[in-house]
């Protein structure tokens, strides 16, 4: 695992548009992405070759990337149909669906979100974010945030994010 390096999506430009390139190129390779959405786990990620092209995209930056980490956002980003750099991840979970008074994540659902620990249960439980947020979410907060997840921080600005936009619960 290396992180000696500090990565970020959101600050380092030549990252996230690295990111942001490969992300859009699926549109282009479709079989790629049907193969990405496919994976069940990040271990099968790492099967794909479209995942390497993006960790060595990445590194060809100079800095070296975690591929646990990196295999878990490719695949929930094979998901992702819109990038919407409007609202940060959690903001836009707690945004209200058009015409309606609740979250698109409840509160319940959140908590039990940022819960996770193992990569294969945050893996799944993204992508099942990504669904409610039907597809559209800012990506380079949302790679951030997968790749920092284990750091408190990050938990800590995901629920501020979220509680400080979300309807009141009832």
């Amino acid at each position: 695992m290396v992180t000696n390096f500090f990565v970020s999506f959101n600050y380092d430009k030549l990252m996230r548009n690295s990111i942001l390139s490969w992300w859009s190129q699926l549109d282009m390779k479709r079989g790629d992405r049907a193969a990405l959405r496919r994976c069940r786990s990040p271990i099968e990620v790492a099967f794909q070759p479209s995942f390497y092209q993006l960790t060595r995209a990445l590194e060809s930056h100079g800095n070296p990337v975690d591929s646990t980490r990196m295999a878990l956002i490719a695949g929930v980003l094979s998901h992702v149909r819109v990038n919407n750099t409007s609202l940060r991840f959690a903001q836009w979970m707690a945004r209200g669906k058009a015409g309606k008074a609740n979250a698109a994540v409840s509160g319940l659902r959140f908590r039990r979100y940022i819960r996770n620990e193992e990569p294969e249960t945050l893996y799944l439980s993204t992508i099942r974010e990504i669904r409610l947020l039907e597809g559209e979410c800012n990506i380079s907060d949302l790679a951030n945030t997968l790749y920092w997840w284990q750091a408190p921080e990050t938990k800590k600005r995901l629920a501020s994010d979220y509680y400080e936009n979300a309807p009141l619960e009832q």
